[in-house]
């Protein structure tokens, strides 16, 4: 996971040098491009621990569902405004509650929260995987 967040602001920056090289009169800020990407740190932590606590519950379902549930982030994210879904449904997903950096700012709350929960769901998860019976 630790990788996941420096591959994550090596790409902000990459894009930041790309587009300060190849646009006509537009400067991108580094530093801002660097903390977009890393801003999205906190929802591959969900997916990671969303494994980790499926795995220790239910673990032949886990794979499927995390999939399942990456399918419905990645829809809601491109065709949920096309469709003019209702917020009761959007809100499902997880990328509804972070700020889409440089355009936004980031929210450090959204964030601290998304990062709570995806450390409550890793400790449920190893616990509920250590009490199993992985003997048999």
């Amino acid at each position: 996971t630790f990788g996941s967040l420096i591959m994550l602001t090596v790409a902000g920056w990459a894009l930041a040098v790309f587009v300060n090289s190849n646009s006509a009169g537009y400067t991108a800020n580094v530093g801002e491009y660097i903390m977009a990407g890393a801003s999205y740190f906190p929802v591959v932590m969900l997916f990671a621990c969303l494994y980790v606590l499926l795995f220790g519950l239910l673990p032949r379902a886990a794979s499927l569902t995390t999939w399942l549930y990456y399918g419905f982030v990645v829809f809601m994210t491109w065709l949920g405004p096309l469709l003019q879904l209702g917020s009761n449904i959007t809100s499902f997903s997880v990328m509804e509650h972070i700020a889409t950096p440089p355009v936004s700012e980031v929210s450090w709350d959204a964030l601290g929260v998304l990062l709570l929960v995806a450390f409550a769901m890793l400790t449920v998860g190893l616990l509920t995987w250590r009490q199993r019976n992985l003997t048999s």
